[in-house]
């Protein structure tokens, strides 16, 4: 069935069975691979607690991980890009994991908050220029400033919704777990409630 599923696609592939922790040894083979896929169930909504099989792949993996909504068709995936930028870490992995993606994509947004007042540090050098590394690629993009009154989840999600994204990219949990817990925030709102895939990187 799975090669008859590979063939279908044009595809080649390779099926693997291993035993033990489904997110330990996911990150492990992750390692040989430039991306892992992985079903979000919006309904579960593992990511408040962070100690799904899928949060727990994006802590662990070191490789992005492309995480598609079980409870929606997906049709297209990258052909309209929305990045969720702010100048993080996490931010920085998911944008250089999203790399190949960019080039090819015919459309890509991005939300740009590394402005944002309360993520300066005044004993770091400033937030490297975004238009100068998308033009070393070679990738043309509309940046728009990002200064949601709210919170910063509905507002990413309703900035990707309006431009009609089928992917968005972006860090998750620059805080921590418990601080997701506790107060909310961007990974925790868009993991249970996007409707679109999600590339991300921790």
């Amino acid at each position: 069935w799975f090669q008859s599923q590979l063939r279908d696609l044009a595809i080649t592939g390779d099926w693997r069975v291993a035993h033990g922790d489904d997110a330990s040894v996911l990150c492990h083979m992750a390692s040989a691979y430039e991306l892992l896929v992985m079903m979000r169930d919006n309904e579960s909504r593992d990511a408040p607690l962070g100690y799904g099989a899928v949060s727990r792949c994006v802590f662990g993996s070191c490789t992005p991980v492309l995480t598609v909504p079980v409870d929606t068709p997906v049709t297209s995936c990258g052909s309209r890009i929305c990045v969720a930028w702010n100048g993080s870490r996490e931010a920085n992995l998911a944008l250089r994991g999203a790399l190949p993606l960019l080039r090819s994509a015919d459309a890509l947004s991005i939300l740009d908050g590394s402005a944002d007042p309360e993520r300066a540090d005044p004993m770091r050098p400033p937030v490297p220029d975004l238009r100068t590394w998308l033009d070393r690629h070679d990738i043309e993009a509309d940046i728009h400033p990002f200064h949601p009154d709210g919170p910063s989840g509905p507002a990413i999600d309703a900035a990707a919704n309006d431009f009609g994204a089928d992917l968005l990219v972006m860090g998750a949990w620059g805080r921590s777990r418990i601080s997701e817990l506790v107060l909310g925030g961007a990974t925790r709102h868009l993991f249970g409630n996007a409707r679109m895939p999600m590339l991300v990187a921790h």
